[in-house]
C-alpha cells in the first residue's frame, strides 16, 4: 500500500497545490480584513490572528468539499483500473491525512508571521486571543484525526447514496452556520436556534469532560465502521 501511495502523492501533487493556494488565500483575505478593521476602528485597542483563523477555516472547506466528496470519483477509477477497495481506501486516507499535515505546517508558519508583523503595524494594541491550540498536540491530532474521519464519512456516504447523500453535509453545515456561533452569547432569545444552542452549552457545562472525550472516540469509532461499511456496498459505474 505505501507504493501506490507514494505513486497517488505523485500523480495528485496538483491536489496538494490547491490546498495550499485556498489557505494562503483565505489567510489574505483575513489580513486584508484586520487591517481594514483597525483602520477604520478608531477604538480598536487589540488584534487577532484573523489571517490564520481564515486559513484554517478555508482549509477545512477545501478538505470537505474536494477530500471528503472527491473520494467517490477516485473511488470509481481506482476500482475500475484493478485495485481493491481496501487498499484504495487506505492510500487515499493516508494521502488526505498528510494533505492537512501539510496545510497545519503552512498555517502555523502564516501564524508566526502575524505575530511577528502586527505588532510593528500597530503598536499601541495587544493580540486578543493567542492561538495556543496550533502548539498543543491533545487538541491537534484529535482535530486532524477528526477532520480526517469527517471528510471520509461525507465521501463514503454521497459515494453511496448519491446526490441523496448531499442531505448529510448539508444537516451538518447548516448545524454549525446556525447554532455554534450562538453557544457564545451570554443571554437567549426565544428562537428555536437559541433554545437548540442554550440546550446543547447547557448540556455540555453539565457532562464531564473525559466523558465527552469517551463520546468523541466512540462517535469517531461508529463513523470509521460507517465508511468501512459503506466502502465495501458502494456501486462501480463504469
Amino acid at each position: 500500500m505505501l507504493t501506490q501511495f507514494k505513486m497517488d502523492c505523485r500523480l495528485h501533487k496538483a491536489d496538494f497545490l490547491v490546498y495550499l493556494l485556498g489557505e494562503l488565500g483565505g489567510f489574505l483575505l483575513g489580513v486584508l480584513l484586520l487591517i481594514l478593521i483597525m483602520r477604520t476602528d478608531k477604538e480598536a485597542d487589540s488584534w487577532f490572528c484573523l489571517g490564520t483563523m481564515m486559513a484554517l477555516v478555508a482549509t477545512t472547506i477545501l478538505v470537505l468539499f474536494i477530500g471528503g466528496f472527491g473520494c467517490s470519483g477516485e473511488f470509481q477509477l481506482a476500482i475500475a483500473m484493478g485495485r481493491t477497495r481496501g487498499a484504495f481506501m487506505g492510500s487515499y486516507a493516508l494521502r488526505l491525512l498528510l494533505q492537512i499535515g501539510v496545510s497545519y505546517l503552512l498555517a502555523l508558519a502564516l501564524y508566526r508571521v502575524e505575530l511577528a508583523v502586527y505588532p510593528l503595524f500597530f503598536p499601541a494594541a495587544g493580540n486578543e486571543t493567542p492561538f495556543q491550540f496550533l502548539t498543543d498536540t491533545r487538541i491537534l491530532i484529535p482535530a486532524g484525526l477528526g477532520l480526517l474521519i469527517l471528510a471520509m464519512f461525507l465521501g463514503a456516504v454521497y459515494g453511496r447514496y448519491g446526490k441523496k447523500g448531499m442531505w448529510v453535509f448539508y444537516v451538518f453545515w447548516l448545524f454549525g452556520c446556525l447554532v455554534l456561533p450562538r453557544l457564545t452569547q451570554d443571554e437567549f432569545g426565544s428562537s428555536i436556534l437559541n433554545k437548540a444552542a442554550l440546550g446543547i452549552r447547557t448540556l455540555y457545562l453539565a457532562v464531564a469532560p473525559g466523558v465527552w472525550v469517551v463520546l468523541g472516540m466512540l462517535t469517531a469509532a461508529a463513523m470509521t465502521a460507517t465508511i468501512i461499511a459503506l466502502g465495501k456496498k458502494q456501486m462501480v459505474r463504469l
